[in-house]
């Protein structure tokens, strides 16, 4: 449609990807990515900047946006529906945004007001990963980074990661440490 996205909220556990997978698209549809912790957005100063920044079709992308305050929440009703900022107490200064999208990840949903939740049009749930979409994660990760896991070391490796891509990498990258210290 050469539109943007409408706002989506990705929930899963920690480690499954759920940035990983806003910057693919944001990649794929060739657009900006800007990227927040919902933790650092205590108050709506803080989200300020981001919105200033935002350009046509770009994402903005909040990790852990369970942990904002309710008063971004609530700021963000019209960002979200309308590409409008609302600024000030007494004099209310308007910001008109460009179309875009947000992305919220969350560990948690629950911790959204509904509200808030209602907002995010498409919603995804990223479930742990299977073995076997591990083991393939893990060999395209292992050639990048020039070790050579083939067959039994791809499973044990997967079987001991609890079903969990960045604890995946975070191994691999042990082992091709310690690989190179052992000149192996």
């Amino acid at each position: 449609r050469r539109d943007c996205l409408r706002h989506s909220l990705f929930t899963g556990g920690p480690g499954l990807g759920k940035t990983t997978i806003s910057q693919a698209i944001a990649n794929d549809m060739n657009v900006d990515i800007q990227i927040a912790n919902g933790g650092k957005l205590r108050s709506i100063k803080y989200l300020l900047p981001y919105l200033a920044k935002i350009t046509k079709h770009s994402i903005f992308f909040v990790d852990e946006i369970h942990r904002m305050t309710m008063a971004v929440e609530e700021f963000l009703y019209p960002v979200m529906e309308d590409f409008r900022a609302d600024i000030g107490s007494e004099e209310v200064m308007v910001l008109n945004l460009p179309d875009f999208t947000l992305i919220g990840a969350t560990t948690n949903q629950g911790n959204l007001s509904p509200p808030f939740s209602d907002r995010f049009l498409d919603k995804y749930r990223i479930d742990y990963y299977k073995d076997e979409e591990l083991v393939q994660l893990i060999k395209i990760n292992s050639e990048k980074l020039q070790l050579n896991m083939i067959g039994d070391s791809l499973i044990t490796l997967a079987k001991a990661c609890k079903s969990t891509p960045r604890i995946a990498n975070a191994r691999l990258s042990f082992l091709r440490d310690y690989c190179v210290t052992k000149n192996i």
